[in-house]
């Protein structure tokens, strides 16, 4: 709770840990206090956020301390890692974070860190049947241990995983009556969830409602869901895809702040971000009728996707690449499309690539 509404009470807490640490020397509980220094930095100084981060995991190594170790994981791997250091890195520290929070009998932190390990495994293209057991598994643990809170960010990660290997039609329903908690940030999970699989399907006036809806939810709230340092490209997308269709000027402003937001992160961290900023620029170039650059742009695009992307995120550039070419009557659109196609296969979406093969204008 304070750590989204009431975060000055936590920097209080954490500035007086900290204040002890430097008077009395480093302990267990000062790797708690510098994970989450980390943690309220990154929004702000981002490489302060990096040492207290690295300061803390050093402690952790230090000391061989057991019982931090998921807290310390969850705020560093979860909330300032994903910023500097590509997705999937982080994964197995978070399965690790939930193995030893298991062992040791902090609960809530061993299902934070599942859920982390969930959320972060779908974003970064990970086998979808593969996934579905291991997120049904760690949400076993959260029914038997009683963290039904925690079980609720879990819960949106499978019915999206259904959708997309084509077990669900939860598309087809209202939100507004999935959802039962009455704490936003967990609201505008569900929400994002939502919205990143109406994307995928195509379905960008629901996409649109879900952005507002998590966007209404989390207007109270400190700190906002961001999808693990990703949520600009995917709504700088969603952006882009409703100013083609509707020809509307009001998307305008947002493309430019998504595309600006991203343009940042690719300066700070290339290897995790540039192939991002090329697909928004192809995007950006095919609404503004640059046929000549976007054509150019979305070649790069879907290249630097084969060697930096994730599966998931190279089906969705092929896509693009092939909605933008055969709206050009361009040969190559089929190429595109059917690569497309093999990644989401690939990704086990099975869902998503006959709903695909079934769209598809040829």
């Amino acid at each position: 709770y304070v750590y989204f509404l009431e975060e000055v009470l936590v920097i209080a807490i954490i500035t007086r840990m900290m204040q002890l640490t430097l008077m009395h020397g480093i302990c267990e509980a000062s790797s708690c206090a510098f994970a989450t220094c980390a943690f309220f930095l990154v929004d702000s100084d981002r490489e302060g956020a990096r040492h207290n981060g690295d300061l803390a995991l050093s402690i952790v190594e230090m000391l061989n301390v057991q019982n931090s170790l998921p807290r310390v994981y969850a705020n560093v791997y979860g909330g300032v890692h994903p910023y500097f250091e590509r997705t999937e890195d982080a994964i197995k520290y978070h399965m690790k974070a939930y193995d030893v929070g298991i062992r040791v009998g902090d609960m809530t932190y061993a299902i934070i860190n599942g859920y982390f390990y969930c959320g972060k495994s779908l974003l970064c293209g990970r086998e979808l049947f593969l996934l579905k057991k291991e997120c049904e598994s760690i949400i076993e643990v959260a029914t038997k241990y009683k963290q039904e809170s925690k079980k609720t960010l879990l819960l949106p990660i499978v019915q999206a995983i259904l959708t997309l290997i084509g077990q669900s039609d939860i598309l087809m329903q209202k939100a507004e009556e999935m959802i039962t908690s009455e704490f936003n940030l967990e609201r505008g999970v569900w929400f994002f969830w939502r919205f990143l699989v109406a994307y995928i399907y195509c379905d960008y006036n629901v996409a649109t409602h879900m952005l507002e809806k998590k966007r209404e939810s989390e207007k109270e709230l400190v700190r906002k869901f961001t999808a693990f340092g990703t949520i600009d490209f995917w709504e700088g997308l969603v952006f882009l895809a409703m100013a083609k269709k509707t020809k509307e000027k009001k998307w305008i402003y947002c493309i430019q702040e998504s595309l600006s937001n991203v343009r940042n992160q690719a300066q700070s961290s290339p290897v995790h971000f540039r192939h991002r900023l090329l697909l928004l620029e192809a995007e950006t170039a095919s609404i503004t009728g640059d046929v000549e650059y976007a054509a150019e742009r979305y070649e790069i695009a879907v290249n630097a996707f084969d060697e930096y992307g994730y599966t998931n995120e190279q089906a969705i550039a092929y896509e693009r690449a092939g909605d933008f070419f055969v709206s050009q009557h361009d040969g190559r659109a089929p190429q595109y499309y059917g690569k497309a196609q093999a990644l989401y296969i690939q990704w086990g979406a099975q869902g998503k690539a006959d709903h695909l093969g079934s769209s598809i204008p040829f």
